[in-house]
């Protein structure tokens, strides 16, 4: 096998705690899966050197933050990072930093943020005119099913100042589960 023409790498389950790649190291690939390892997010900065990287699973890693820019992965269009330890009660990690980092990614559109402890999609550092979709620009599809949102106005920021989002997840959050039909009604009218 030719490593140079690899598109697509699973290395899961591995128990890697460090990530060290160089300028031009697997030229083709596109798609990484680092999921169940530990990856710590100071390593994160490395995928910049695989310059077509499109999808990246990195779920269940222990992250809790990340590094403050994620704009060196410009070619990413899928990003999977459930079941970490994102929280939005967190006394180290500022969660509005974590979405202003997330935001960085120009060609975003699928974001998977599930069984994390997030209480809202921290926009306070986010532009609040985002009509020329500086922050989340092109995000379609955010996943935030199996966190701790509680109320639907943690989430006005999604439909009123993602552009192209077509699909919201909230699947599992408390709101959700014993939420009002006026709740629905209200996050509803946003979303048309």
């Amino acid at each position: 096998m030719n490593i140079h023409s690899l598109e697509d790498l699973d290395i899961q389950y591995n128990n890697l705690s460090h990530l060290k790649l160089t300028a031009g190291c697997f030229p083709q690939l596109h798609t990484l899966r680092l999921s169940y390892n530990k990856i710590p997010p100071s390593h994160l900065v490395e995928l910049g050197h695989l310059r077509r990287l499109q999808c990246l699973e990195i779920a269940s890693n222990d992250l809790c933050t990340l590094p403050s820019s994620l704009n060196h992965l410009n070619q990413l269009t899928e990003l999977n990072l459930s079941s970490n330890n994102f929280s939005s009660d967190s006394v180290l990690v500022n969660p509005n930093q974590l979405f202003e980092s997330l935001g960085t990614i120009p060609q975003l559109r699928k974001l998977n943020l599930s069984r994390n402890k997030l209480t809202a999609f921290h926009s306070d550092s986010l532009p609040r005119d985002n009509s020329d979709g500086s922050a989340f620009g092109l995000l379609e599809e955010l996943n935030l099913s199996f966190n701790c949102i509680e109320l639907e106005e943690s989430l006005f920021y999604c439909p009123a100042q993602l552009p192209n989002l077509k699909m919201l997840v909230i699947t599992g959050n408390p709101f959700s589960i014993t939420g009002t039909e006026s709740n629905y009604q209200v996050l509803g009218s946003l979303m048309r």
